[in-house]
């Protein structure tokens, strides 16, 4: 019996030592689980966004608008239809010209007058192209800078530096540099390549039926390497922020860095995130002679339609247009690769622009004085503090740090904010100046909300915070002195 009872009690012994270990296994799975899920959410750096496909046409519009509105893209839109009808006009006098009995004078002074309207016209396109992208870019850069300076602080928590350096450096640059050239070029070749398909055609109509293969072939070839070259832009633009943060971060770090003997580690870094940024440089370069193979092919095409159905019309055809045909034919491979080469470089230069506009859209701070809701000249009567169930989160996917926290503080107390590591005594103070922007509402198990704070007019676009103003700032801090001699001065007078 007493071997018997000891081995019963081995027996239960082991199976208790088993669930033990399978509880314990259990436990450290769930731990495990719970621990991916803090890191997770403990994780408030997001990544830079990088668009994917066509840049929308309200990015195209924005930048209208920044540039001087619908009146101004109309302006050059028909300043440059003149100056191609005159650049065209003016060839075409000369072989009006070379036929005619008139004398040398009277063509030549024609020419001369078609010629000097050519340029003025000129002159007033480029004039409109580029004070329109000079209105553009002061325009984005002051939004841009506004949107930055009035964000709230979780935009600030969430991007890293190299992101907003980014898009004042670079993305700033090609919106000031490249992007009013490109506008311009773009223009002036898409309108040159039609007045030269226009008069191709007017001399020799049979052209027209050869021009819609050519056609298919040219939007086959631009299609690829648009959008090719447009993501590579994406691509280099997104690899360009590490490169900021990390020399940002080493340049104020840089004493510790020598002290540590670390300086060639962080040199190492530096150059492997610059190779990394290159690494859409020799795409760019192979998707280049992609096109030129095919554009080279097309010119041909047109060159080649051009001679043949001239020679195929040599009777009811002028000779001196026949000419005036093929030489546009023959110019036409360059303007082609121009138009191209200028449309992908609009896509992945108004990427900027794209990039810029993200920013511009971020949520905003409270207006610093908000019309009707100005205190009385007497605030504040009284040095009194009082906070009710108040809640409080960085993120929305963050836990909560204040929760249902009641205090109330009266006038002439000294009042110090006593807890360990983590209980939120700095959140207090930030909530307090409302440096943290907070939500509304905070859900109970029985489903009734808790109100929390005002609703702000951003709180659609981000539902997680409300706009947040700062009380030490604008037509309040006067009051706030006010508030502060109260609460160390014995109420003054409250």
């Amino acid at each position: 019996n007493d071997n018997e009872k000891s081995k019963r009690s081995k027996g239960e012994h082991g199976n208790k030592g088993e669930q033990k270990e399978e509880g314990g296994e259990q436990q450290e799975e769930i731990v495990q689980k719970e621990g991916k899920e803090k890191t997770k959410s403990a994780n408030i750096m997001r990544k830079e966004k990088r668009e994917e496909g066509h840049v929308q046409w309200a990015v195209y519009v924005k930048y209208f608008m920044a540039a001087g509105g619908w009146g101004l893209v109309f302006a050059v839109v028909l300043a440059i239809i003149l100056v191609t009808a005159t650049d065209v006009y003016k060839d075409a006098w000369l072989t009006v010209w070379s036929r005619g009995s008139k004398g040398t004078t009277f063509y030549l002074s024609i020419y001369a007058s078609i010629a000097i309207a050519s340029v003025l016209l000129r002159g007033v396109f480029l004039g409109l192209a580029y004070k329109g992208g000079l209105n553009a870019s002061v325009t984005l850069h002051e939004d841009l800078r506004r949107a930055v300076l009035r964000a709230p602080m979780w935009f600030h928590d969430t991007t890293s530096t190299g992101s907003v350096l980014n898009r004042f450096s670079h993305d700033v640059y090609t919106v000031d540099e490249q992007l009013p050239n490109t506008m311009a070029n773009f223009c002036s070749t898409f309108f040159r390549v039609l007045g030269t398909i226009g008069t191709i055609s007017y001399v020799t109509p049979l052209f027209l039926a050869a021009l819609v293969p050519t056609t298919w072939l040219y939007w086959y070839a631009q299609r690829y390497y648009i959008a090719t070259s447009r993501c590579l832009k994406r691509w280099d633009s997104t690899l360009r922020s590490p490169i900021y943060a990390h020399f940002g971060e080493t340049v104020a770090g840089l004493e510790t860095i020598r002290a540590f003997g670390s300086t060639g580690r962080f040199a190492t870094e530096n150059a492997r995130r610059l190779r990394k940024s290159l690494s859409a440089y020799f795409p760019s370069i192979a998707a280049n002679r992609w096109l030129a193979v095919r554009l080279e092919f097309v010119g041909t095409l047109i060159i080649t339609f051009a001679a043949l159905f001239a020679v195929l019309g040599r009777g009811s055809i002028n000779a001196a247009f026949a000419a005036l045909s093929i030489s546009y034919a023959l110019n036409v491979t360059q303007s082609l690769n121009w138009l191209v080469r200028m449309t992908s470089q609009r896509e992945t230069s108004v990427v900027a622009v794209e990039r810029i506009a993200e920013y511009i859209e971020t949520p905003s701070e409270a207006p610093l004085v908000i019309p009707g809701r100005d205190p009385a000249s007497t605030w504040p009567e009284k040095g009194k503090l009082e906070i009710k169930n108040y809640w409080l989160r960085y993120l929305s996917r963050l836990p909560w740090v204040l929760q249902g926290v009641d205090a109330v503080f009266h006038a002439g107390e000294k009042v110090g904010v006593v807890g360990r590591t983590g209980a939120g005594k700095s959140t207090l103070l930030l909530a307090l100046l409302r440096l943290v922007e907070i939500p509304n509402t905070k859900e109970e198990e029985g489903g009734q909300k808790k109100t929390l704070a005002a609703r702000s007019s951003d709180q659609k676009k981000e539902d997680q915070f409300i706009s947040s103003r700062n009380s030490t700032t604008g037509s309040q801090s006067m009051a706030y002195k006010k508030y502060l001699r109260a609460t160390k001065g014995g109420g003054g007078g409250g």
